[in-house]
């Protein structure tokens, strides 16, 4: 995509020229017309079109074509947080008071969509919009959206909301950092096909001519990463950093490993996700008395009596490999074997979460999980029967255990909120590290902020994946969830950007960029690339006058 021509520098005569560019190729101006998906003409010029492979390459070819991409699917990366980096809205900090919390400045994500209704949108004080914006409401598919938005769009923007849970836990007041600033929101994902790149550079281009001053993505693909004059994502935000819009991406999910971080353009900020100090404890009791610690976000009904315990291992189907019976893979576990029986599984290298393994275990019509896993701190949604993560070691502790009794048995606790006994911040391990393997000399990420069990407004109408075993009751009774990923750091970033955009309007997005990692706190990083990322606190040095 390249810059609007000076000789159709209005968006209508831009429009044009695209349309007469193709009609030599589909026939005439109408197949054209009809042919075309997108014209962009705000932000920068090109177009989205059904071509034919030999079409494409005929286009390739004329004057003025820079580069003919195909178009690609991308994907999505999914209280106390504020409170942990010291921006505070009990204590009137530097930041927030300076900033009038964010007003007057816009902020534009491109994501899933938005659920207004929530409390955390609430419009009460708002003054009118900023006169710059030059945005409509289109709310044809306002409400078909999964959690995601809602999530990122209250960490950042969120009204203060009191007494706000997830069914009991992080009990709190909610809000996000700039709760005073305007969100634009475009959504380019959908429950069925994805989030396609033709999309995703319209509403780029959207928010250019709308005149946001922050974008935010939350989404892109895997390595091997395309180059930048072919990623989509580096191509709209060059031309929105270009017109001074900070650009905020998520740096993915796919760690611990090395040269896994992605959106790694240098004009963009790339956010890695970090922990918090708040934890959710669940006390496993053996029948020997010892107690094992594990975390859990179960909060249904805990009985006070033993059950007994098997591990997966031990009852296969005859069939099963015994590594996915281990793991507790769907169709490995003998269902007579397993009912009304604790199971305890151990996490494969290949498998990302606990979730797989509770669906399992509750098709055997097992009583409740224990998975054992690599130390992380993020706890994944469990719903039906109580599932308690532990580490590895624990793990083994209560294999010993088992392997050592005739009829071993355990008991599980109900969950509780700790906050402040955990080390934090640390990587998260899901977070992706760097170096990026398509520019290894551009250290990425840029910033890491936190990402780990954060607590956000979400739909009552949203539909996961992970609560499939989960009953319409428990759904629609959720108006703030728990979630982790790159795409809950990102907002933190984006929040605070909108504090300082209010308070030095005139910075670019280098500058702002500059800031936000010469003055953030720089933690000890224990390998060589493993992030390049330090970590956002409002207590450190601020770049505001």
């Amino acid at each position: 995509m390249g810059d609007r021509s000076q000789i159709h520098s209005d968006p209508q005569s831009l429009e044009e020229s695209h349309l007469d560019m193709l009609s030599p190729i589909l026939g005439s101006k109408s197949a054209a017309r009809e042919s075309i998906l997108y014209s962009y003409k705000h932000g920068f010029s090109g177009f989205a079109v059904v071509l034919s492979q030999s079409q494409a390459k005929l286009i390739a070819d004329f004057p003025g074509v820079v580069r003919v991409i195909p178009n690609k699917i991308l994907t999505l990366h999914t209280t106390r947080s504020w409170d942990f980096l010291h921006v505070k809205q009990d204590i009137v900090t530097a930041v927030l008071s300076k900033a009038q919390s964010g007003r007057g400045t816009i902020i534009g994500i491109i994501d899933t969509g938005i659920w207004p209704e929530s409390d955390s949108f609430r419009d009460d004080d708002m003054d009118n919009p900023p006169p710059q914006w030059r945005g409509i409401c289109q709310s044809t598919y306002l409400h078909e959206t999964h959690q995601a938005m809602e999530l990122t769009s209250s960490t950042a923007a969120g009204v203060l909301v009191e007494s706000t849970s997830f069914k009991g836990l992080a009990k709190g007041s909610a809000r996000g950092g700039a709760p005073s600033a305007w969100l634009a929101v475009y959504k380019i994902c959908w429950s069925t096909g994805g989030c396609s790149s033709a999309d995703l550079l319209a509403a780029f281009d959207d928010a250019i001519f709308d005149e946001v001053e922050i974008i935010s993505v939350s989404l892109g693909s895997y390595p091997p990463l395309p180059s930048y004059v072919e990623d989509v994502l580096a191509i709209g935000s060059f031309h929105a950093v270009a017109k001074g819009v900070s650009v905020v991406c998520s740096g993915g999910n796919s760690g611990p490993y090395a040269q896994t971080v992605i959106n790694t353009a240098p004009w963009v900020i790339t956010v890695a996700a970090s922990t918090i100090d708040r934890e959710f404890p669940s006390t496993i009791i053996l029948g020997n008395n010892q107690t094992i610690q594990g975390q859990s976000l179960y909060t249904g009904k805990i009985l006070n009596k033993f059950y007994p315990i098997v591990y997966g291992e031990d009852i296969s189907v005859s069939d099963a490999d015994k590594e996915n019976a281990r793991s507790c893979e769907s169709g490995s576990l003998n269902a007579t074997l397993a009912k009304g029986k604790a199971i305890l599984c151990f996490q494969p290298r290949s498998q990302r979460s606990a979730t797989a393994a509770v669906r399992t275990v509750m098709e055997v019509e097992g009583v409740g999980l224990i998975y054992a896993q690599f130390p992380t701190n993020d706890v994944d949604m469990c719903w039906g029967i109580p599932s308690v993560q532990v580490d590895f070691t624990a793990g083994t502790k209560i294999l010993s255990y088992m392997e050592a009794t005739r009829n071993p048995v355990i008991k599980f606790s109900k969950t509780r909120t700790v906050v402040g006994q955990q080390m934090s911040p640390d990587v998260a391990l899901f977070s992706s590290r760097g170096p990026s393997s398509l520019s290894p000399s551009v250290l990425k990420p840029d910033i890491a902020a936190p990402g780990v069990n954060i607590l956000a407004a979400w739909s009552p109408a949203s539909y996961s994946s992970q609560q499939s075993d989960a009953s319409q009751d428990e759904l629609t009774a959720l108006n703030f969830n728990i979630e982790s990923g790159t795409s809950m750091s990102c907002p933190h970033i984006y929040g605070i950007i909108a504090l300082m955009k209010t308070v030095c309007p005139t910075w670019s997005p280098a500058a702002i960029k500059s800031a936000l990692v010469t003055t953030a706190t720089t933690e000890a990083i224990s390998a060589a690339f493993d992030l390049d990322s330090p970590q956002f606190q409002e207590s450190r040095p601020q770049p505001l006058p």
